[in-house]
């Protein structure tokens, strides 16, 4: 009976805290690493972390360059945090081997940052959200932008324009804020996926 009532005990603690230990933070080293601009989104800012490279997780279905990357990867190398299926790194020679296996001119379409008042890490996507925007208006700005209109809602006014990367997307976010017949504008920010009780 106490055994199987220990046992019992080991298992339940092993599953409510394995959600906690799936999101590895080293706080300190993100703290000090978040060196970038501020960016805001409404009533929110975020700093960027410039030296930060995000990649998917080794439980997450990889892509080829992914995959050549993790094969390249040292013992040494470990991430810094992980946010859901993806890990971040600080070190400089995992950024050199990330680098040298995407292919040229492919620029991050994630990039990792912290809220300014919370202090939680985020990602950020390398697209854009527009609030109160007409169809018409967020396929003129996607073109004029370089970007591409993912989604446009007449019921709602919400848009999303894609973009070859965060800084791209960061940029544009920037530049079309007060733009005639916008809403609002706020970046891409890649939400915690939701775990079951």
């Amino acid at each position: 009976m106490k055994t199987s009532l220990l046992t019992l005990l080991v298992v339940v603690a092993t599953g409510v805290c394995a959600p906690a230990s799936a999101q590895l933070v080293d706080s300190k080293r993100l703290h000090a690493a978040a060196t970038g601009p501020t960016i805001a989104a409404g009533r929110s800012s975020f700093r960027l972390i410039p030296g930060a490279v995000v990649r998917l997780a080794d439980g997450a279905p990889a892509t080829t360059a992914a995959r050549a990357v993790q094969a390249s990867q040292t013992s040494t190398d470990a991430p810094v945090a992980r946010f859901d299926r993806y890990a971040i790194y600080l070190d400089a020679g995992t950024a050199a081997r990330t680098a040298a296996v995407v292919p040229a001119g492919q620029a991050p379409r994630v990039a990792a940052a912290l809220e300014t008042r919370s202090g939680q890490l985020i990602l950020l996507g390398s697209s854009i959200k527009l609030f109160n925007t007409p169809p018409a208006i967020a396929g003129g700005l996607a073109s004029r932008t370089g970007g591409k209109l993912i989604d446009a809602s007449a019921i709602d006014g919400s848009a999303m324009i894609g973009y070859d990367s965060v800084a791209t997307a960061l940029d544009n976010c920037k530049q079309l804020q007060g733009s005639k017949g916008v809403g609002a504008i706020m970046p891409e920010v890649i939400p915690r996926a939701a775990r079951p009780l």
